[in-house]
């Protein structure tokens, strides 16, 4: 059975951050249908791409049709994602903590909460590394816990009230993903605004 991420705009307005492409969900009852799927996959590009918990990602090449492709797909593999890096966007960090407090105080997160304080540390963190949005529990709850010598639950707890007196009804990981998405597209908005106003440069 597959299934695509086709959602009803409508529904959930916070779902938004979830749909930078499309999703597709495989569901397999059997080895058979494991290989099935993965072999349908890597057929369509030569390769495939699974994330593990950590949000690493682990390649499968096909090189069935000879060694020279495979090392062709691998080198391919390779340049699409340094060139994804390239298109990462790199603020300076005084734009980038005035971009964060925007987004949370535009999504009325009330700066007097524990929460906020918390929020504002994951959001500047992943801005710089989005790989450490997932998972929440073992990499970002941690690293909040530390910054702040509190527990990894006090860190739950803290975002999730502060999202509920900003009568936000959403989970922390809803809520982490949509005020990250804000977070970068407020970015991609300033970082475009500062390059169109700079001067020409001189002949």
């Amino acid at each position: 059975m597959k299934t695509a991420g086709n959602r009803d705009p409508g529904r959930h307005a916070h779902e938004a951050w979830l749909m930078p492409g499309s999703y597709d969900f495989y569901v397999a009852t059997s080895d058979r249908d494991v290989m099935r799927h993965i072999d349908e996959l890597i057929r369509q590009r030569g390769f495939i791409g699974v994330a593990d918990t950590a949000g690493r990602m682990h390649y499968m090449v096909d090189a069935r049709d000879g060694i020279n492709r495979g090392v062709h797909r691998i080198l391919t593999v390779a340049a699409e994602r340094a060139n994804e890096r390239a298109d990462r966007v790199h603020p300076d960090p005084l734009m980038l903590h005035e971009v964060v407090e925007a987004s949370l105080l535009g999504a009325g997160i009330s700066q007097r909460l524990r929460g906020y304080a918390v929020l504002r540390y994951l959001l500047l963190q992943t801005a710089v590394d989005e790989s450490r949005l997932r998972p929440l529990g073992k990499g970002l709850y941690p690293l909040a816990a530390k910054y702040y010598r509190i527990t990894t639950t006090q860190v739950e707890r803290a975002i999730r009230y502060a999202a509920a007196d900003a009568g936000l009804e959403m989970s922390n990981m809803e809520l982490i993903g949509h005020l990250h998405s804000d977070v970068m597209q407020r970015l991609r908005e300033r970082m475009d605004q500062g390059r169109q106003e700079l001067p020409a440069a001189a002949p």
